[in-house]
């Protein structure tokens, strides 16, 4: 079995209402998760393995999800590692966590195919109980449906912030939002005026969530408004903890003014929402619209190793593309990624470590304005790992601008895959 490759067209994006693949908490399902388990995300039926009965509608073909994986209050600190049945397992992990702290990592994991299991995912610190939720799947542009979408990369832009407008959510507060178009309900719940420019044939939307400072623990879900609250849960957090989490949002039909609901469960938590991209139905997509390629788990970046901790409001550029002795300069070896010069957007999980005090950090795409949205937030002493989709320059070298906020923090970054327009 071994992981399965796109061709060179690339794969495209089939959104689903957030649907349970694996849950160990459920009687019957295996239990807490100790070392490495292989786990079913096709086929109809995943109740055996505490996932949704019937299956969650994902084909045999599928080269990647985009899931949420859920360590769910673990006894002690530990780390989890995600990847394709027979691929090589990744240099750095997908999770990271501490004891008691229930944490969510959203993000592209890639897949095999010719069997009945397609994802390893593998505890390395003691057990943990662990969930998956997927948001949806890409599969080969040969063999995707005319509804399967492609990706248009955006500098990050702002769409929810209740500290202008709205303000705190209370416990299982409800609101919907929103998302595509230019009207004035952007500034209406704290937005960039006028919108982000997301077409209004928009399917889903690569954006990042953020708790700011919540009053107490909780937990947050999101979905397209005309479908039913799921029981996936998008973003774990503890009291007086920012915290950030990137994923893949389906969005409710196109008839709809606000097509994404959010729910907090937990009291007094204040939202962000920043959209780093979008995805569009192939048949109206733009021709710069791109197409998903997976990798081999692969490490462009590690500050341990070349460079040093980043110090407070210190921005750095990293090469993303290509291959060459740019990626030893960055702390790796193997010579870079190989991902093409023509890639508009890179799939990556970006991991802080050990950090010195609280602190940010903010990825955007060289010759961009710094963006407002943050991509990942940390507390001392404590690793924490985020996964999305972010832009990359076009052109030049190096591609791709990493800023910390906060103390010094050591950062590692590694790609899952790339984004490409089709050939």
């Amino acid at each position: 079995m071994t992981p399965q490759a796109p061709g060179a067209q690339g794969a495209l994006y089939v959104p689903i209402t957030p649907c349970r693949t694996f849950d160990t908490r459920v009687a019957g399902a295996g239990g807490r998760l100790t070392g490495a388990r292989s786990i079913a995300i096709t086929g109809a039926d995943l109740a055996a393995q505490g996932g949704k009965s019937g299956g969650c509608g994902i084909p045999a073909g599928a080269v990647a999800v985009e899931a949420s994986v859920t360590a769910v209050a673990p006894a002690a600190a530990g780390r989890l590692r995600a990847y394709p049945v027979g691929g090589a397992v990744p240099t750095y992990a997908f999770l990271e966590w501490t004891a008691a702290q229930s944490i969510t990592n959203t993000g592209l994991v890639n897949l095999a195919t010719g069997g009945s299991s397609q994802l390893v995912v593998a505890s390395e610190s003691g057990s943990v109980h662990v969930v998956v939720d997927v948001q949806g799947y890409f599969v080969p542009k040969a063999t995707a449906p005319a509804t399967a979408a492609r990706y248009v990369p955006l500098t990050p832009c702002r769409i929810v912030d209740t500290r202008v407008a709205g303000g705190p959510f209370s416990d299982q507060a409800t609101r919907s939002y929103a998302v595509r178009g230019g009207s004035t309900a952007f500034a209406a719940q704290g937005g960039r005026s006028g919108g982000c420019g997301i077409p209004s044939g928009a399917v889903a939307v690569e954006a990042s969530v953020t708790a700011v400072s919540p009053a107490s623990g909780g937990y947050a879900r999101a979905w397209p408004s005309d479908a039913s609250p799921p029981a996936a849960t998008f973003l774990n957090f503890q009291a007086s903890r920012s915290l950030t989490n990137t994923g893949t949002f389906s969005l409710a039909g196109t008839a709809s003014a606000k097509p994404l609901t959010l729910r907090s469960y937990g009291t007094k938590t204040q939202y962000v929402i920043d959209v780093q991209g979008y995805f569009v139905p192939q048949a109206t997509a733009p021709a710069s619209a791109a197409a998903y390629v997976p990798l081999a788990n692969c490490a462009l970046v590690d500050t341990r190793a070349a460079g040093g901790a980043l110090a407070t409001d210190e921005a750095r550029s990293y090469v993303v593309k290509g291959t060459g002795a740019a990626f030893a300069a960055q702390g790796v070896s193997g010579g870079g990624c190989n991902i093409p010069a023509g890639a508009v957007a890179v799939e990556v999980t970006l991991t802080a470590r050990s950090p010195g005090g609280t602190s940010f950090a903010r990825l955007w795409p060289v010759g961009a304005a710094t963006p407002t949205a943050t991509f990942l937030n940390a507390q001392t002493a404590r690793d924490i790992a985020n996964t999305g989709t972010v832009a990359i320059a076009a052109a030049g070298s190096p591609q791709l601008t990493l800023r910390n906020y906060g103390k010094a923090t050591h950062y590692t970054l590694s790609a899952q895959g790339y984004f490409a327009p089709l050939p």
